[in-house]
Parts: structure tokens; sequence; C-alpha cells
């Protein structure tokens, strides 16, 4: 792979710009229109940020960031081809980057550089080049090591060309203090999703896991911090630009760093499209066992939430539940849809009926957020999977099915819910991603809204009376 990788890297560099340019433009065409898991969550990540802008502008930005991390990839494997002259006329830095480094050179104190995710984010470890009449301080940059030592060398080779120090995700810790106790920098990607290991905060108002490592190196070195990231200014072009942020706690750094990047992606239409939208941000529950629960642990929701001024979590998120055209017990789910609630604060519930269940639902006090009728199958197949097909385009989070039936698994799998969930029976339930057996539970057959309310326990809701956010910690 290393010597196939040399290779590719050399045709890429030598290729003519125009043909490159037209490669990652293609590429890109085919990962964006192509139907694929992937793509969607793209589309849903851009619908829930930006729910006011066209379905036109949200695909061209969708098109636009997949054709650019195609062009950020090619680019790692052609500049270590490319001679160092050519790359110090494509990369340029700002003035106030340039400025901030001299301070550096002239008052030395440790630094950590918080990294988003743009196109050309490689052209930072750069910089050194671009800055020759200004000592720069050790800088280490954290990597996702290989397994492969072929791979893992040749990263190595092609990003420390410059001077950088590539730091492991696994065990450079250590060194990066080591960096910053000697006033040098430390360079973290801070808006990937981090899983388990990051704590619970905002980003778009959406809950998300956040990685607190910027945060904690800050705080415990001393350290001052700043977001640098590569402004796109043409194909294999950029200029490193920065700011300064006012922060020094865990909390704050983390807080601040949501804040910047989401006001840049806001205001600036280049960053709209270098951003890498195709990657799980806001995918807080990959374990569908535990998804109608908050996690709680380590947070800074508390924290968040008294900067903005939120008094409760905003329902960012949806749920939607699909009962029988049968069922008219409302009276009975009700509590149901109000334990899920309390379970779930993130989330929208929605469910959709019969007219009359619809009717005494919206009767009931706030039992859903939203209740959408659908139309009997014999007299409405074209309406009611219209209103499928509807909910398709607002890339709904979870959709639980009461329903047991073929047709109730193909208007599931029409309305492309990312997780569909539904209680095992004697035969296949198609397109679901999720079943639950009730005996595992002991509970057998029962009303709908018991077997509802096993189900909901089954894929992890909590029943107590109300599950306020956590409070924040470190």
């Amino acid at each position: 792979m290393k010597y196939f990788l040399s290779i590719l890297g050399w045709l890429f560099a030598n290729a003519p710009e125009c043909v490159m340019e037209g490669l990652c433009k293609t590429v890109g065409w085919l990962i964006c229109y192509f139907p694929n898991p992937r793509t969607r969550v793209a589309f849903s990540n851009v619908y829930h940020c930006f729910p006011k802008m066209s379905r036109r502008d949200r695909t061209k930005i969708v098109y636009e960031s997949c054709a650019r991390m195609v062009e950020m990839a090619l680019f790692v494997v052609a500049s270590p081809h490319m001679s160092v002259q050519r790359l110090a006329n494509r990369v340029k830095i700002s003035d106030t980057v340039r400025s901030e480094l001299q301070k550096l050179s002239d008052n030395p104190l440790p630094l950590v550089l918080m990294i988003p995710h743009f196109a050309m984010m490689e052209t930072i470890t750069m910089f050194p080049l671009l800055v020759k009449n200004v000592k720069i301080p050790k800088t280490g940059v954290f990597y996702r090591p290989f397994n492969s030592a072929g791979m893992e060398d040749w990263i190595k080779k092609s990003r420390q060309r410059f001077g950088i120090e590539m730091l492991s995700r696994r065990d450079g810790i250590l060194d990066a203090v080591k960096i910053l106790k000697n006033n040098g920098c430390v360079a973290v990607l801070f808006d990937q999703n981090a899983g388990g290991a990051g704590c619970e905060s905002l980003f778009f108002d959406r809950l998300c896991y956040t990685s607190e490592l910027a945060g904690i190196l800050t705080e415990k070195t001393g350290a001052r911090c700043a977001v640098f990231y590569a402004k796109r200014t043409g194909f294999w072009r950029s200029e490193v630009c920065g700011e300064m942020l006012e922060a020094s706690s865990i909390e704050e750094v983390t807080y601040s760093g949501n804040v910047w990047l989401e006001e840049k992606l806001k205001q600036s239409q280049t960053a709209r499209c270098d951003w890498l939208w195709l990657h799980r941000r806001w995918r807080i529950h990959p374990n569908q066992r535990t998804s109608l629960h908050l996690r709680g642990g380590k947070s800074i929701l508390g924290y968040t939430m008294e900067r903005m001024g939120l008094k409760e979590l905003p329902r960012k998120n949806s749920i939607y539940l699909t009962l029988p055209n049968s069922f008219e017990d409302a009276a009975s789910i009700a509590p149901v849809l109000k334990a899920l609630r309390n379970s779930r604060p993130d989330s929208k519930i929605g469910v959709l009926c019969g007219k009359k269940c619809a009717a005494a639902l919206s009767g009931e006090e706030a039992c859903a957020d939203e209740i959408l009728v659908l139309p009997k199958r014999a007299f409405g197949i074209l309406p009611r999977f219209k209103t499928f097909r509807e909910l398709f385009y607002r890339y709904p989070d979870i959709n639980l099915v009461l329903e047991d039936s073929l047709a109730a698994d193909f208007e599931a799998f029409a309305m492309g819910a990312f997780q569909r969930n539904a209680i095992k029976t004697f035969r296949r339930r198609f397109f679901m991603t999720g079943v639950c057996n009730l005996s595992d539970g002991g509970a057998g057959s029962g009303s709908l809204a018991s077997k509802c309310l096993q189900m909901l326990k089954y894929f992890g809701m909590k029943t107590e009376s109300c599950q306020q956010p956590p409070t924040s910690t470190k």
C-alpha cells in the first residue's frame, strides 16, 4: 500500500491541474448523488443546521463538501511529491497568524491550537515553511495512527516534512504536555464526534459528543488557546488563518470551540462548503438499545445552557411513533408519550395515527409535539405514501413502528429514519434496523399501549418522572 500510494501521489502531483480538479468534482458528484447511508447523513446534518435553506442550496453544500473531501484526500497523497517552492506558492498565511507567531517567537508561551475539519486542513502542517523569518516553537499535531507499519511510516514522513511532530491519539498525551510545558504548540482536531470518550454538549442546538482534549491541555498547562484553520482559496490552494480564544478552563475551551465553528459555518459560504458534513457529528446513540435516553456522564450541558440562556434542551432531534389506523385508545398511549419525552428531552415526539386517535391525542396535555393523520390504505394509498415521503426529507432520527404489517414495514422504509424499530413477530420485519422481542422481558402479549411501553424500555427509555440535563462535570 505504501508504494502504491507513492506511485499514485507522483501521478497526481504531475497531472494537469484541470484533470485533477475534474476528477475531484466527478467523484464528489458520485458520492453526493449516488444513494448511500453516509450521504444521507450529510444531507441530514445540513438540513438540521439550516432548516430554512432551500433544498437546492443544501444540495449544493453537500456536493461541494463531497468534492472538497476528495480534493483534500488527493492532496494528502500528492503533496509529498511537490517541491517546497510549489507548495509555498499554493499555501499562504494570514497576517493575523503571522503576527501571533511573531509574538510567540518574541515571548514564548504554550499554545493549544484547535483545528476544524475543513478542506485543505493538511496545509496547516506546512506553516513553518511559510514563516521563514520567524522562529517557530516546537509543534505537535495529534493524528490517528495506522495499524500498518508501512502506512504509519509514510504518514509520518509526509506530514513531518516541515518540522511538525506527529502525536498519536493512543499514547501521545504525555508528549503533548511535555511540548506545552516547554512553551511549544499542540494542535487538536476538535470538531469530530468524540463518541464515548467525549462530553455531552450542544452544537447548532443539537446534542453531540465533543472532545475535551483541547480544554484539558489548556487548563492543565496554563496554555493560551486559538483556532487555526485552512481557508480554501482555490484548487489545492489555501490560506492558513487563525483567531485567539479567550478561554482557559475545560468547559470554556470546549464551549468556545463549538460556538466559534457554528458562527463560522453560519456566516461564511466558503466555510460551509469546506466543512466535512459527511461525518456523523451528531451521532449520540450508535447502540440502538440505549437510543431512547440521554447518556449522562461527562457533560457540559449545564454550562452550555447557562451560557446560551436556555432553560430546557432544544428539541432538534425527532422520534416518530407509527400507530395502527384502528387504534383509538389515546388515553392509554398518552402517558407513554410523556414518558418518552422526559427520557429524550432533546427530541420532538411525533405520532402518525388514524383520524380518531389523532383527535383524542390533540386534546391531551402536550403529549406529542406533532400529530399526523394517516388516511386508510384502502382509500388513500398515495396520500399516505406522500406523508411518509415528506417526512423522508425531514431526516427523522428514530421511527418506532407499532403496527405489524408488511405495508407498515414499507412505509417505515419510505420515511427513511436512521433507526427503524419494531416488535418481533412470527414473520420477518423488513427494512427494520432494530427488532424488540417482548418475550425477553417476560411481558408476553397485552394491549398496544403495554406493548409500546415494553418496546420503548427495550430500546432504552427511562421511566423516571423527569430526566433533567446533567450538570457540568470535568
